[in-house]
């Protein structure tokens, strides 16, 4: 007879960061983002972001909001939110939009290297594989995954997405 323990979905819900630069416009669009398109998986799944500089407390940039209030997304109440104030060890999946962010994210916060990507090299890796439902531990095989279709160093050119503090619209 099986262990039934053994057998039992895990009851801890999946984590994910989010990290940029100043935690005021990519990360925290990504979290809410996520947050929103996540929301029938209840509290299976806890969305959070931070930043690497050190603008603690600062709020989003108005013409971010307004970015962001046209997808339906509200930063309002948005505050930054320093990585150095996280472990990040709990995390089960971490997103960074720079190089520099997934390095700080691992070395300075403690995430682990296995569950901690580029957004666009993980969206990459995600196509070669098996795609998960919405359980949990599903999601950590998907991610799990995701590591294992890494070859060598990863990056490719052209995957991070810049900050658009200071640039146009466009961008």
């Amino acid at each position: 007879m099986a262990d039934p323990v053994a057998t039992e979905p895990s009851q801890s819900p999946f984590r994910v960061l989010f990290v940029c630069t100043g935690n005021q416009c990519r990360s925290p669009f990504a979290q809410e983002l996520f947050r929103s398109l996540s929301k029938d998986l209840g509290e299976r799944i806890e969305v959070e972001s931070a930043g690497v500089a050190e603008v603690e407390g600062s709020a989003s940039p108005s013409r971010m909001l307004e970015i962001a209030g046209r997808g339906g997304i509200d930063l309002s109440r948005h505050r930054a939110r320093a990585l150095r104030s996280l472990d990040c060890s709990g995390f089960d999946l971490v997103i960074g939009f720079e190089r520099q962010h997934v390095a700080t994210a691992v070395v300075d916060g403690g995430a682990p290297a296995d569950k901690t990507f580029l957004l666009a090299e993980l969206i990459r890796l995600l196509e070669a594989v098996p795609e998960g439902g919405g359980d949990p531990d599903d999601a950590r095989t998907v991610v799990a995954g995701a590591h294992a279709a890494r070859t060598g160093s990863s990056f490719v050119p052209g995957e991070e997405l810049d900050d658009p503090i200071g640039r146009s619209e466009q961008d």
